[in-house]
């Protein structure tokens, strides 16, 4: 009896900790496009892992955002669908997380974003759209057309967490 409340309990632990890590990487997502809904570049640059930030510079990032803002129209609303373990290694983690996002032209999208933790932090080592072409249509999908940087979404298994965790959505004022 008591091997299967201390099962149990070491289980229920495991659910915990897992949900409570998957919750950073959803709000550096969230903070993210924040930022991107707020014409706010240079801080949505900034939350970018210094790795991708290596392969394109801030002024470019920028100039690349607002003409895709400008075609596609700006973030009106997103919320967080999924967050999945898709790299589990002794040394790191990566999280994918899959959001959907509304933009102020009518079109919707669901996006994914590579999350990894540096320097104490979450940042993204996905730039996402405009970077990523078929953003979210499955592990793997995304290629940068202009050249540089991660881009697309995940592959592998692990833990995920549904629509329970943080599915809150987010519009524009």
């Amino acid at each position: 009896m008591i091997v299967l409340v201390v099962a149990v309990g070491a289980g229920a632990a495991g659910v915990l900790v897992l949900s409570r890590s998957d919750k950073g990487p959803a709000n550096a997502v969230r903070s993210y496009l924040a930022d991107v809904r707020a014409a706010r570049y240079d801080a949505a640059y900034g939350r970018l892992c210094a790795t991708v930030r290596g392969t394109r510079s801030q002024g470019e990032y920028s100039t690349i955002m607002r003409a895709f803002d400008g075609v596609r129209g700006t973030v009106a609303s997103y919320a967080v669908r999924t967050v999945q373990t898709v790299h589990p290694s002794a040394a790191e983690t990566v999280r994918t997380v899959q959001v959907d996002v509304q933009r102020s032209s009518g079109s919707a999208s669901r996006e994914s974003y590579d999350v990894h933790r540096e320097s104490g932090g979450y940042c993204l080592l996905t730039f996402g759209p405009p970077f990523s072409v078929g953003s979210g249509d499955g592990p793997g999908s995304g290629t940068d057309p202009f050249g540089g940087g991660r881009s697309g979404g995940g592959s592998g298994g692990g833990g995920s967490v549904g629509p329970g965790d943080g599915d809150a959505s987010v519009h524009a004022a």
